[in-house]
């Protein structure tokens, strides 16, 4: 009856550092790909302002438009966070 009892206790702990692993790893990934828009987003505007600088404005407004909805769509995973406004110029 212990013994049937210890397995249990086992088998629900692996259960556990499992799922704890899993999420630990989702959460991560979650950041890493907002870090990874947010670098993508200061990319186009970067690209912008050379294409400016360089007097090209077709490229300067499609990389511009682009790092608008970037920012439309870091605003959105953001909620009413400070970030949120700070992505949307607010």
């Amino acid at each position: 009856m212990k013994e049937k009892k210890l397995a249990i206790a086992v088998q629900a702990g692996l259960v556990g550092v499992l799922t704890g692993a899993i999420i630990s790893m989702a959460s991560s990934w979650v950041l890493a790909q907002t870090v990874g828009d947010v670098a993508e987003m200061e990319r186009l505007q970067s690209r912008a302002e050379e294409a400016i600088a360089n007097g090209d404005a077709e490229s300067a407004s499609m990389n511009i438009g682009k790092a608008a909805l970037m920012a439309s769509q870091l605003a959105k995973r953001e909620g009413e966070s400070a970030k949120a406004h700070l992505y949307l110029g607010a």
